[in-house]
């Protein structure tokens, strides 16, 4: 395992930054002595496989041609769900997590099946679809949701602005006024010099 330390940290009162763990490469080469081990004691050589659609994206991501940057692979919700969104315009589709399911049941969502009758999946996912009206009503719901608790907090700030304002004005002090510029005098506390605004 190698440790890696910066000898020169950013000032003196500083702690020098330490990667503790083998670097990429001193992994690479103990799995290929662990393989080359296994080989010798007559064992097969393991590799991890890619199914067709891992191979896919792979290739277009990170294969010959493709890109490492992450913005500028393709977007795979979006090539799983538009195909299947323009055939059903109908319905409306989510990608649903298995463990929020298994606590939460699927809300009305019914699994989206492939031609072999899998469900569809990405990331771990599967992919849901319900009817597209109830979709649109659950938006509904929920963009008013949001908009009463902006409501509620804009009310809640105005009647503290308020309370505020009311403070003042019976402790005999004049509120400014958006636009309005301060005037009079005062004394700067640290340094005793007096100052004229307006």
């Amino acid at each position: 395992m190698s440790r890696k330390i910066n000898p020169n940290p950013p000032n003196a009162n500083a702690f020098a930054h330490v990667n503790v763990g083998p670097s990429n490469e001193e992994v690479m080469a103990d799995n290929e002595r662990i393989q080359a081990e296994r080989a010798a004691k007559g064992f097969p050589r393991v590799e991890f496989g890619r199914d067709a659609e891992d191979k896919r994206i792979f290739d277009r991501t990170e294969g010959e041609g493709g890109s490492s940057d992450p913005l500028l692979h393709p977007n795979p919700i979006a090539e799983l769900i538009d195909p299947i969104q323009a055939a059903n315009p109908d319905k409306a589709y989510k990608l649903l997590g298995k463990v929020a399911c298994k606590f939460h049941g699927l809300r009305g969502y019914a699994p989206v099946l492939n031609e072999r009758g899998e469900q569809v999946e990405l990331g771990g996912m599967f992919l849901g679809e319900i009817p597209k009206s109830v979709a649109d009503q659950r938006q509904r719901h929920y963009q008013r949701e949001s908009l009463e608790a902006v409501s509620t907090a804009q009310d809640s700030y105005t009647e503290q602005v308020n309370q505020i304002r009311r403070d003042a004005q019976s402790a005999g002090l004049k509120v400014l006024e958006p636009g309005d510029m301060p005037a009079g005098e005062f004394t700067d506390q640290e340094t005793g010099e007096t100052h004229f605004l307006g």
